[in-house]
């Protein structure tokens, strides 16, 4: 090995003037085109190079990592007060406001009719048929909580439909109920002047 350094460092002159081909440098800078990565491989960068590399890939992870972090938060603040909005009072949007309006009305006039109808000797079908409304009713309710904001406004349109309809029910039992019991009584009252 000794005599082939002495041979390089005696005719050094005659080695730096030769150049090679331009063939061979277009073949050269192809190579290194295709492989990006060859910059951070072990053998071509020197050491500080390397540190420099993991560093900023480091870094980079570390402000993906951050950005992961600030986005999850973002978006659980989100949904918190969207949590909070559909937990807290309803009575902020008009629609379900008029449900409670409906429901306090409704359930005065049920309670005044079903008083009403007690009076009266009524088919037991008549109240299975109103405990089905109700069963309905609290179906609806159940599905009110759980049910997006946009999905909301139909579940109180029918809750309020349903509130009507038991109202109606009631008092056309009630017009049946009295005007079958007025003929009856009017009967009783002819017969017994009659006699």
């Amino acid at each position: 090995m000794e005599n082939l350094e002495k041979f390089i460092a005696s005719n050094r002159a005659d080695f730096d003037s030769e150049m090679p081909p331009e063939k061979i440098w277009c073949g050269v800078e192809a190579h290194l085109n295709k492989n990006d990565n060859l910059l951070v491989s072990h053998k071509l960068l020197p050491q500080s190079s390397k540190l420099k590399a993991k560093g900023i890939k480091l870094f980079m992870r570390i402000a993906a990592a951050v950005a992961l972090l600030i986005v999850g938060t973002f978006i659980g603040i989100c949904i918190q007060k969207k949590l909070d909005v559909r937990a807290s009072d309803e009575s902020g949007t008009p629609l379900a406001s008029d449900l409670k309006e409906a429901e306090k009305f409704y359930d005065t006039r049920i309670k005044s009719d079903m008083i009403r109808l007690a009076a009266f000797k009524a088919d037991s079908t008549i109240y299975f048929d109103l405990r089905q409304i109700d069963a309905v009713q609290e179906e609806l309710r159940h599905e009110l909580q759980q049910a997006p904001l946009s999905s909301q406004t139909e579940i109180i349109q029918r809750m309020i439909q349903n509130y009507q309809i038991k109202a109606d029910i009631l008092e056309k039992v009630l017009q049946h109920v009295e005007k079958n019991s007025n003929q009856f009584i009017n009967k009783d009252s002819i017969q017994n002047e009659s006699i």
